[in-house]
């Protein structure tokens, strides 16, 4: 047998393949932290996105709620827009007809009125005056209704009030007024035989 000469490049070779395989494993458990530590950031920005879904959904709903609130607010109040515009339509209509009531009755005394004196012809345009008064309160009475509805009729039953006052004031103090009192009590027949 010869002796055995030591194979020194059969060590080198397991040397440099067992520090290859080190530094594989090391390799290896290097990119298992790194996919370990890229798995946890996954999973923490899916529980950041999983939280961000549940508060945009809650958020989302919260905006649903106050449209429906809203909107429910708009028909409510648009609904006692309404009922307020009815309710001075029917006062417009009641002003209207009392205009015209008298509006007949300034007719009517202005027939009498034109046998009468200068006096009366100047008490009776003051009359007219009044009620073209009552008609331009109630044409402002209209613009300003929604604001002002409350003045508008306290200030349209004064103008009533004082029309009616001065048309009294000036029919008490003449014939005329004891001609229409005679006229509204009996017929007219017998009103001209006094």
């Amino acid at each position: 047998m010869s002796p055995k000469i030591p194979n020194t490049n059969s060590d080198k070779t397991d040397e440099i393949s067992t520090t290859s395989a080190t530094e594989k494993a090391l390799d290896v458990i290097s990119r298992i932290k790194r996919l370990e530590k890229s798995q946890k950031l996954t999973r923490e920005q899916i529980k950041r996105l999983n939280q961000a879904r549940q508060e945009v959904s809650r958020l989302k709903q919260l905006v649903e709620q106050s449209a429906a609130t809203a909107r429910q607010s708009h028909e409510n109040y648009e609904k006692e827009q309404q009922k307020q515009i009815a309710k001075l339509k029917e006062q417009i209509h009641n002003r209207e007809v009392e205009c015209k009531n008298l509006k007949e009755k300034i007719e009517a005394i202005t027939q009498y009125t034109n046998e009468n004196t200068e006096l009366l012809k100047v008490q009776l345009q003051e009359a007219l005056t009044m009620q073209k008064m009552m008609e331009t309160e109630k044409d402002k009475l209209l613009l300003e209704s929604k604001h002002n509805f409350k003045k508008g009729l306290l200030i349209g039953l004064m103008f009533s009030i004082l029309t009616l006052v001065i048309l009294t004031a000036v029919f008490r103090n003449t014939s005329l007024f004891d001609k229409l009192v005679c006229e509204m009590k009996q017929p007219v027949i017998s009103c001209l035989y006094q």
